[in-house]
């Protein structure tokens, strides 16, 4: 876990050191939550949403005096726009919860503690991740893809999307020296603090930082923006 500077040289300062830990098992969602899926909660009252711009990509609803363009109804999509609550309770209310960051992360890298869910190579780009491209934003859609179309961004155990399209909120706590001295077994974040982990990168980042699977960022838990989703886990 965190970023092998052998093979990486962009390490950020909260990536390392670079250390090996050991996790119980545990199953993690193949697919970020979509749309159709998150509405499904909202519908059945265990969930709320706050979409109220164009880029939230919202479900059959309106933006200012018209109907938002399909491209941002398209309910294959992950979901953006839920904050850090509203993702544990959707996963509760699926039965299951949102991952630890060292759980998304052994998702992401497989045994090798690979740079990218691919690999060590090829670095990021439109075959495998929805990123900002020359095209624009989304690979010049402007928006997210649906879940699940870049297969060849797919992580060693058949997990989508965890590079691209959509940061993820995980359930850790973030602190940025949490490596220094975190437990050796199953570590689950920080006790307390101000801002909780995403992961992944978005559809409207560029930087080849961003999308390395060791790259770790602290956002306000109350924060729900255009470019973050999440995807649920559970014991095995």
């Amino acid at each position: 876990m965190g970023c092998n500077e052998v093979e990486d040289d962009l390490c950020a300062a909260g990536e390392k050191p670079f250390h090996k830990i050991m996790l119980k098992e545990f199953l993690i969602d193949k697919y970020e939550v979509s749309m159709r899926d998150y509405q499904k909660c909202v519908e059945d009252g265990a969930c709320a949403h706050h979409w109220n711009d164009e880029t939230c990509h919202i479900w059959n609803g309106k933006w200012g005096k018209g109907v938002l363009p399909q491209k941002y109804r398209d309910a294959s999509k992950p979901v953006m726009c839920v904050d850090w609550s509203q993702a544990g309770k959707y996963c509760k209310w699926a039965g299951k919860r949102l991952p630890t960051e060292a759980e998304w992360e052994k998702s992401a890298r497989g045994n090798n503690a690979f740079k990218y869910a691919w690999g060590n190579k090829p670095e990021p780009g439109c075959g495998h991740a929805v990123m900002a491209s020359e095209k624009g934003a989304g690979c010049g859609a402007f928006s997210t893809s649906p879940i699940g179309t870049k297969p060849y961004g797919m992580s060693p155990y058949g997990v989508m999307d965890l590079a691209g399209n959509a940061w993820e909120w995980v359930s850790d706590w973030f602190d940025e020296k949490y490596y220094n001295d975190s437990p050796e077994e199953n570590p689950a974040g920080p006790v307390t603090g101000e801002r909780r982990v995403v992961r992944g990168g978005g559809w409207i980042d560029r930087s080849l930082m961003e999308f390395r699977a060791s790259r770790r960022l602290g956002i306000n838990p109350a924060d729900s923006g255009n470019d973050i989703g999440f995807r649920c886990a559970a014991d095995k």
